[in-house]
């Protein structure tokens, strides 16, 4: 797995990974917890004009522990 993350210059940056699905190919998954995007309209930060951050959330940092968990309840290795 590689870890990755994306976005505009104008942009906070969303956080995948990518893993390789068989031999010859590969596979992206965006994890939504911990992640830095928002889930209500699937847009990164800074790419809207009508923004308004939720208390509970801090949205301009990934929270690692999250997103590894994430990562691991959807990708197993099949071996």
């Amino acid at each position: 797995m590689l870890g990755c993350y994306a976005g505009g210059d104008w942009e906070d940056p969303v956080f995948f990974v990518i893993y390789p699905a068989t031999v010859s190919s590969i596979r992206a998954f965006i994890p939504k917890d911990g992640n830095t995007w928002k889930l209500k309209n699937k847009t990164a930060w800074g790419n809207g004009e009508d923004e308004e951050e939720d208390p509970d959330e801090n949205p301009r940092k990934v929270d690692i522990a999250l997103f590894r968990a994430d990562v691991e309840k959807r990708i197993t290795i099949k071996l």
